[in-house]
């Protein structure tokens, strides 16, 4: 018999997933994680229309506004299931979602550029075998670091891990 025996490395205490690139997210409290991260991360991109590109924050001349939007799945998404709706929040507060019809109107009148939202397909990706060690990811407790929360996970993508020597997380990069 091989032996299988892991170390535990920290514990992850916040858990975002991103519908759409360069937006605002959603927490969860578990996730499916596929070979490219959680299932159903960045599945949907704003493509401008005036050159064909994705819109990122990383452009923040061009797209300052991204991150005063939030984007979450109307219902979680499932391996191999097509992609489900996702609820949109606007900067003022009003909520839309991509199975509008006039939702790429909508976007462009707020962002004030020709957009369309676009699904990348990510969603339809398998999850990884749990033989490996990683299949799903859960939470494991309230987050003490309400303050740095947004923060991390604006700048580390989908999750922070608390250290076991009981050092704060830093954000990605430091």
């Amino acid at each position: 018999m091989a032996n299988t025996s892991q170390s535990e490395l920290g514990s992850v205490v916040s858990l975002w997933r991103y519908p759409v690139k360069s937006m605002m997210g959603e927490e969860l409290n578990r996730a499916d994680v596929t070979e490219r991260g959680l299932l159903g991360d960045r599945a949907h991109a704003l493509i401008d229309r005036s050159d064909g590109k994705v819109a990122s924050a990383k452009n923040p001349r061009k797209w300052p506004h991204l991150f005063d939007f939030r984007a979450a799945f109307v219902a979680p998404p499932r391996p191999g299931a097509d992609v489900p709706a996702v609820r949109i929040t606007l900067p003022d507060g009003t909520i839309v979602t991509s199975d509008q019809g006039d939702l790429n109107q909508i976007l462009s009148g707020v962002l004030h550029r020709e957009v369309m939202l676009d699904a990348s397909g990510r969603g339809h990706e398998e999850v990884v075998s749990s033989s490996r060690g990683v299949g799903s990811v859960s939470v494991a407790g309230p987050s003490s670091y309400h303050e740095r929360r947004d923060r991390l996970a604006r700048t580390c993508g989908y999750l922070a891990y608390l250290p076991l020597d009981g050092i704060a997380p830093r954000s990605c990069g430091q």
